[in-house]
């Protein structure tokens, strides 16, 4: 009989973990607030958020990843979920965090056992749902994972698509790196963790390669063979979103979940995830 998995929120990241996890065999179930009647289809079946149905796989899947990210109010899943969850029998229960919990490290870098000062409030609310969900495997044993995943990309979503629909200026802020991982390296780290779990573990997703945001994107441009317009960061218009990703400063190192789990990333750097197609 397949394994089941129900990924609460349907997204980008769960799109292409689905294909990976289908083709390994599981029966995938994703919930989304964008349907209100399931859609069954060769990868997954797509459930109403909080429906019924969700509940009861909810209670009898293999394993659970949430996905969904924290709100003014707290953590949703758990907020309206939390009996639920604790009346399931997974073996595997998966968190989806950001690496902006650790905040500006002025450059240096950071991992697991580094101090998290997250600044805006985004990514204090993400630090506090990953408290949230770790405190139901200290105080309830429950098998939780929680990843810290960098900046995403890949197919329909990186530097090229961008550069060929949008003109703006690269800006360029002199010391300023950060750190990203493609979607199929995040498949993969899941992927491991579901094959061997490790209850109760925080692990960073990131590549191996820091680097600043102009140089990503001049790498780009080059695979279309664009010239770029580059901007100082000081004279840039940004936007609070686009500030908050400049004034945290840091380089996320990732060895603890591939040296725990044992496997390489597909995408060790930019250059190949921008250069190279994804298999899923």
């Amino acid at each position: 009989m397949p394994k089941t998995i129900l990924i609460i929120g349907h997204g980008y990241v769960s799109g292409f973990l689905s294909q990976v996890l289908k083709k390994q065999g599981w029966r995938v179930y994703a919930s989304s607030r964008s349907v209100t009647e399931p859609i069954v289809d060769d990868t997954l079946s797509l459930l109403p958020y909080g429906s019924e149905h969700m509940m009861a796989v909810m209670r009898s899947a293999d394993a659970i990843l949430s996905t969904v990210p924290a709100s003014d109010e707290g953590d949703p899943v758990l907020l309206k979920y939390q009996s639920s969850l604790l009346e399931s029998a997974a073996a595997w229960i998966g968190y989806l965090s950001a690496t902006s919990v650790y905040g500006d490290h002025q450059g240096a870098w950071v991992d697991e056992s580094s101090e998290c000062h997250p600044s805006d409030e985004r990514s204090k609310r993400r630090y506090e749902a990953e408290r949230q969900w770790l405190d139901l495997y200290e105080m309830h044993d429950l098998p939780v994972h929680v990843f810290r995943l960098s900046g995403i990309y890949g197919p329909g979503r990186n530097a090229i698509e961008r550069l060929k629909y949008h003109a703006n200026p690269v800006i360029v802020k002199e010391g300023h790196t950060f750190s990203r991982t493609h979607v199929c390296d995040i498949c993969q780290a899941l992927q491991a963790s579901l094959e061997k779990p490790t209850p109760g573990e925080v692990y960073n997703v990131s590549d191996d390669e820091p680097a600043p945001l102009h140089e990503v994107q001049a790498y780009a441009a080059g695979l279309l063979d664009l010239s770029l317009e580059t901007i100082p960061y000081e004279q840039a218009n940004l936007s609070a979103g686009m500030r908050s990703f400049f004034e945290a400063n840091k380089k996320v190192r990732a060895n603890k979940i591939k040296e725990t789990l044992g496997f390489d990333w597909l995408y060790p750097s930019y250059r190949e995830g921008l250069s190279k197609g994804c298999d899923v």
